[in-house]
This record gives C-alpha cells, structure tokens and sequence, in this order.
C-alpha cells in the first residue's frame, strides 16, 4: 500500500509519533523525517527517547534533584521522568548531588539479634 507525503504530514500534524506514522501507513523512517523537512513541520516530540522541550527542563531538572536527594537510582529517575541516564548524571553533576546509596549498610548482627528478642524500643 503506498501513501503519499500528504498522509504522513497529517499525521506529523496530528503530534503522531515516527514509528506509530510507520506502522500505520508502511513507510520508512526516511520517509517521515523527509516529509517533515518538505513541509517544514515542526519536529515537537517529547517524552522517554526524545528531545525534552525547553519550557519543560527546569521542571524535569528539579524532579530529578528530589528523586536523587530522597536517595531514588537512576532507573527509578528515568522511569518518572522519561530522561536518560546520562542527562541524570550531567544533572547530578552540575548541582553536585551524590549518587543513590547501591546498597544500604547492614544492620549489626548484634543490635538485630537484641531487637528481635526485647525489640526495636529499648
């Protein structure tokens, strides 16, 4: 089936993403990017895996700062907010934050065993 560039930059218009143009109207990836070059349409996706638009990256940048101070990983981050992880860690960079604790401290065996005879009060 073939459609023409007409179909693609309706659904450019429409805010449909690449693969989703694809899918339904069985065109390459080349095909839609060269439709939205031709009729200058605006390439405006955002969220997980694209560009973040610029009204939104102080918000994101300050949900990642308290994702990393309430000790969250970077797969936690990226799976509130759609970023990567290296814009995480350029984020974590610029303000200095530390990385997320791996793996927290043991309890001391001593103070679990006390705690689970007489309990955590005294």
């Amino acid at each position: 089936m073939t459609h023409n560039r007409e179909d693609i930059a309706a659904m450019l218009r429409d805010g449909a993403p690449y693969r989703a143009i694809q899918e339904t109207l069985g065109v390459t990836r080349y095909a839609v990017i060269e439709t939205r070059k031709h009729f200058k349409i605006p390439n405006t996706s955002t969220g997980p895996g694209r560009r973040i638009a610029p009204e939104d990256r102080p918000a994101l940048e300050q949900r990642v700062i308290e994702l990393t101070l309430a000790d969250a990983t970077s797969r936690q981050i990226q799976d509130q907010t759609g970023i990567t992880h290296p814009t995480i860690a350029a984020i974590r960079r610029k303000h200095a934050l530390p990385p997320p604790t791996r793996n927290p401290p043991a309890p001391d065996p001593i103070d679990a065993l006390h705690d689970a005879i007489f309990g955590s009060d005294q």
